[in-house]
């Protein structure tokens, strides 16, 4: 027996849907976080979720969701968002007990083939940790302070020229905080700035 295109196509889109509509139908009712509470489509699948990330609206949806459903809610089949301060403990660890391994999925895992400070292991955080912590003791911030005030004042600078001009030009204000970030990045490691805020644009490394 020979299939035609049509045909296969369509055997091929029924199965696909076929296929979805019983993996939505676990994740609802048999997936291991079917006791949490969530939008039914939600719960289901992870396109109302990947939906809203790609619109960016996704922080303002969760914060709905939280208030509509209360404490620990699903946002995804595999995923749970928290709200509770407990929850930073139960997750990250407390003294004498170990924190809970990190999803990949979402962190990423290593980059060249070398953990970061982010994705370790448990066991190497500490060490690694302790290398970066004289960057940021109570000493070095201080030292550092003119620096960072000098381009928080830029920043503010810019933003007020760009607020005062006679047009109906938008302003993305998270390149503005970008701009100001790997300022003052470039200048704490390499003893110069990348000068985003003072061309307004971002430098090719950046972007």
């Amino acid at each position: 027996m020979t299939l035609s295109y049509g045909s296969l196509a369509l055997y091929t889109t029924a199965f696909t849907f076929i296929y979805y509509f019983l993996l939505g139908i676990y994740n609802v009712f048999f997936h291991p976080l079917r006791h949490y509470p969530g939008p039914l489509l939600w719960r289901a699948s992870p396109l109302p979720k990947n939906i809203y990330m790609l619109r960016g609206l996704y922080a303002k949806k969760a914060r709905e969701i939280h208030e509509t459903y209360q404490g620990t809610v699903r946002v995804a089949p595999n995923e749970l968002s928290y709200i509770q301060p407990q929850a930073w403990k139960d997750i990250l660890g407390r003294p004498l007990k170990s924190e809970m391994y990190k999803d990949m999925r979402f962190f990423g895992g290593d980059a060249f083939g070398r953990d970061s400070l982010v994705t370790t292991l448990p066991e190497d955080h500490t060490r690694m940790r302790r290398i970066f912590s004289h960057a940021f003791s109570n000493t070095a911030l201080k030292a550092q302070e003119p620096l960072l005030i000098k381009y928080a004042d830029q920043m503010v600078d810019t933003m007020g020229a760009l607020a005062s001009r006679n047009d109906a030009r938008a302003v993305n204000i998270v390149d503005l905080f970008n701009f100001c970030t790997f300022d003052v990045m470039a200048d704490l490691t390499f003893g110069e700035p990348l000068l985003l805020l003072e061309r307004g644009d971002y430098h090719p490394w950046v972007h």
